[in-house]
């Protein structure tokens, strides 16, 4: 399969960070996915810049930068971002179930690795029976901070917050929270991986590569369908969070069993010698799949995407609304 990856839309450091990204993942690929120059010689135009997007992107129409603008039949998305839409056919990291299309979409892992520190830790290692590190980007993490500080000892549960690294990730001076993170992910049997900005997480896959289980809270996330979650997860509905010490414990004795699955899937569908095989696999399960004309899709998808466009205008308002109330009550008359 012959691909076209389209960069010509990022600045100039994440252009270069693309790729040599994909000179890495082509090195691996033999003879299923061939990466070209120009589109033209492509049999699909993968575009990863979330130009759709329900937080700082287009939603009703389509975006005139995006090649599908103009090729509709042959562009697809490689999607990471919080808060896609859904517009363009392809793979997706964070599309809710709501938005989600069987005859359009395919659920994937994230295609950059943020964390260098992240490899294979040895079961001995994990002696706490749960970890998290990461910044309260929603209500749910929020509620999960609560259990872990009510229902954990400090001998089952490690955890950390860490606001703002994903500015430190690219532009350099993250090297302390990949180590804590790291760290963290390493002396933990079961990592916990709620939604934050978006329904998916980064740390499902970092978790399955450090050969842990990955704990997903997150009822809509449409999880990869290429994986057998059963045998390599724990997933905890939202509802569930109070038994969270409960389920885990109940899993504590299968835990390397279900640790040992998430590595070998890891390794059989995103580990480095086979991601782009991979995906182009799930591409082409995409281009089976399609059963309506993509030039259709101007006419299909604003309803379909309207609620969520309520929905999200709604939250935005909301979190505005009490980040003036936090501010009048830190600046008011006494306040510290």
């Amino acid at each position: 399969m012959k691909l076209f990856f389209a960069l010509e839309g990022y600045d100039a450091f994440h252009r270069k960070l693309w790729e040599r990204r994909l000179q890495e993942l082509q090195a691996h690929a033999q003879d299923s996915a061939t990466l070209v120059d120009h589109a033209d010689d492509a049999d699909a135009i993968v575009e990863t810049i979330g130009r759709h997007s329900l937080s700082n992107g287009t939603v009703f129409r389509v975006s005139q930068a995006s090649h599908y603008a103009r090729q509709p039949e042959r562009t697809f998305m490689w999607d990471s971002g919080d808060l896609p839409t859904g517009r363009l056919p392809g793979l997706y990291c964070s599309l809710p179930d709501s938005l989600f299309d069987p005859a359009r979409h395919r659920s994937f892992c994230y295609p950059l690795r943020s964390n260098p520190l992240i490899e294979f830790f040895p079961p001995e290692d994990a002696r706490f029976l749960c970890g998290f590190v990461g910044g309260m980007t929603s209500g749910l993490r929020w509620r999960m901070l609560e259990i872990l500080k009510s229902s954990f000892s400090t001998q089952e549960a490690t955890f950390e917050i860490s606001d703002g690294v994903w500015g430190r990730i690219y532009g350099g001076g993250a090297e302390d929270e990949f180590r804590r993170y790291a760290e963290a992910l390493r002396r933990s049997r079961f990592f916990l991986c709620p939604r934050g900005n978006g329904v998916s997480s980064v740390r499902i896959y970092e978790t399955m590569a450090a050969g842990r289980v990955p704990v997903i809270l997150s009822d809509h996330l449409v999880l990869p369908q290429c994986v057998d979650w059963g045998s390599c997860s724990v997933r905890v509905r939202e509802r569930d969070l109070p038994r969270l010490r409960e389920v885990l414990r109940g899993h504590e004795s299968n835990w390397e069993f279900l640790a040992h699955n998430a590595r070998q899937a890891w390794e059989l569908n995103f580990g480095e010698q086979v991601l782009m095989k991979v995906f182009a696999g799930e591409l082409k399960k995409v281009i089976t799949a399609r059963r309506t004309p993509e030039r259709l899709q101007s006419l299909l998808f604003p309803p379909r995407i309207l609620p969520a466009y309520l929905v999200a205008g709604l939250k935005r308002a909301a979190r505005g609304a009490q980040g003036m109330l936090r501010k009048g009550r830190t600046s008011g008359p006494g306040s510290r």
